[in-house]
């Protein structure tokens, strides 16, 4: 793995065979807005795989100083779209909201959506076949009896 560094300028990494690979401007700048949101973050490069690993190094807790692999991310998806996930994962963090629940809560979205779609298919579906069997099987042909409104009295000509 080549490790970036957070600069914004283009940069010559040597690689494991010898291998020389540019890492343009663009993608330094997302190692460097990266390493700004959370310090303990780095960043490298898998020449094999073509993809960019982010890399926390925690400063406390049990794994302290371990550098652990958070998040592997394509050459293609390394732009914006990473940085904006970690700055929710930023937000999250400071506002108590776990992963789990985040993913609870659009696991849930996902199913009501789903059920609401086949609700939807369904009854567009399934109104002409029960009123074919109110007529048909029943011999009912329920109508909906809708009252006149009263008239308003017009004042009396004097």
């Amino acid at each position: 793995m080549l490790p970036i560094s957070p600069v914004p300028m283009e940069q010559l990494v040597r690689g494991r065979d010898g291998r020389q690979w540019t890492v343009h401007a663009h993608e330094s700048e997302v190692a460097k807005r990266l390493v700004e949101l959370d310090p303990t973050l780095s960043v490298g490069f898998h020449e094999d795989g073509g993809y960019y690993t982010i890399i926390q190094t925690p400063t406390d807790g049990p794994k302290k100083g371990q550098e652990l692999a958070v998040e592997n991310v394509s050459a293609d998806e390394w732009d914006d779209r990473v940085i904006l996930r970690w700055q929710m994962r930023a937000w999250e963090l400071r506002h108590g909201i776990s992963s789990a629940d985040r993913l609870d809560a659009h696991d849930a979205r996902v199913k009501a959506d789903q059920m609401h779609e086949l609700e939807e298919a369904i009854g567009e579906k399934a109104y002409p076949l029960m009123r074919s069997i109110q007529r048909n099987l029943l011999g009912v042909n329920p109508r909906a009896f809708i009252r006149a409104p009263k008239p308003i009295p017009t004042p009396a000509a004097a």
